[in-house]
C-alpha cells in the first residue's frame, strides 16, 4: 500500500501540473491505471535493494602476507580554518596495532601532503625495525608519481627523493594504490588530526574511535 500511495501521489501532482498548463485531463480510469502501473515500476525498482543479502566488502582492508607489516598513510586538507595533515597506521600481519602517527604540516596541497605521508610512514617502520613492509596510499596520483622513473624537474622532486631514498635501504618494501574504503581507519585519524591541539602525536595504541573502525574491518563491514 506505501508504493501505491506514493504512485497516486505523483500522478495526482501530475494531474495538476496538466490541468495548471492547459494539457489534457485524464479520465479516473486511465488514472488509476497510471496509479497501478507506477506502483509497479517502483515495486521492480525497489525490490532488489530490500531483498539484497549482506556480502563481504571487496573494498575491506588487507592484512599483509605472513612476515610482513603494512603501513597505511594518507594526507589530508582542510580549508576553513585551513589545515594540512599526514596520518599514518601501522599493523602486523594479525591486523594488530603497532602505532599509529598523525602530525600537522605547513600549507602546501594534497599531492605534497600524500608524498610526505608515505615518507613518514617508512620513517616509522623502519625505527620499529621492520624490514618487510606495504605502504598502502589511496592517491592514484602520488603512487603513479612515485613509479615515474623521471621527476628530477617535479616541483616535489625533493620529497620524491626523500621516498626513494628509504626504498634503497636495506629491507624489501612495495608500494601500493588502494580504493579509499580500504583505508578507513586512517580517514577516522585524518578527521582527529585536523582538531587534535598537539602538531604531533604517536599513538601506541588506538583510540575508542579507531578500535571501533578496526572492529568493523575484523567483521568485514
Amino acid at each position: 500500500w506505501t508504493l501505491i500511495y506514493i504512485a497516486t501521489a505523483w500522478y495526482i501532482w501530475k494531474r495538476r501540473n496538466l490541468a495548471a498548463h492547459g494539457g489534457r485531463i485524464w479520465e479516473r480510469t486511465f488514472f488509476w491505471q497510471m496509479v497501478q502501473q507506477g506502483a509497479r515500476e517502483i515495486n521492480s525498482l525497489a525490490k532488489p535493494v530490500f531483498e539484497r543479502t549482506p556480502t563481504r566488502s571487496i573494498e575491506m582492508w588487507q592484512r599483509p602476507n605472513n612476515g610482513w607489516v603494512k603501513v597505511n598513510v594518507d594526507g589530508s586538507k582542510i580549508s576553513e580554518p585551513e589545515s594540512v595533515a599526514v596520518e599514518g597506521v601501522l599493523r602486523d600481519d594479525s591486523g594488530n596495532w603497532i602505532a599509529g602517527f598523525q602530525r600537522r604540516i605547513g600549507t602546501c596541497d594534497v599531492t605534497a601532503a600524500e608524498l610526505i605521508a608515505i615518507r613518514d610512514g617508512l620513517s616509522l617502520v623502519w625505527v620499529f625495525g621492520y624490514r618487510q613492509v606495504v605502504v598502502e596510499s589511496d592517491s592514484l596520483v602520488v603512487v603513479q608519481l612515485i613509479r615515474n622513473a623521471d621527476t628530477r624537474f617535479h616541483p616535489l622532486a625533493g620529497v620524491i627523493e626523500g621516498w626513494r631514498q628509504y626504498i634503497d635501504k636495506d629491507w624489501r618494501c612495495k608500494l601500493a594504490h588502494i580504493p579509499r574504503g580500504r583505508n578507513s581507519l586512517v580517514d577516522g585519524m585524518a578527521r582527529m588530526a585536523h582538531q587534535a591541539l598537539n602538531v604531533e602525536i604517536l599513538f601506541s595504541t588506538p583510540s575508542v574511535e579507531l578500535q571501533h573502525i578496526m572492529q568493523v574491518e575484523a567483521a568485514g563491514l
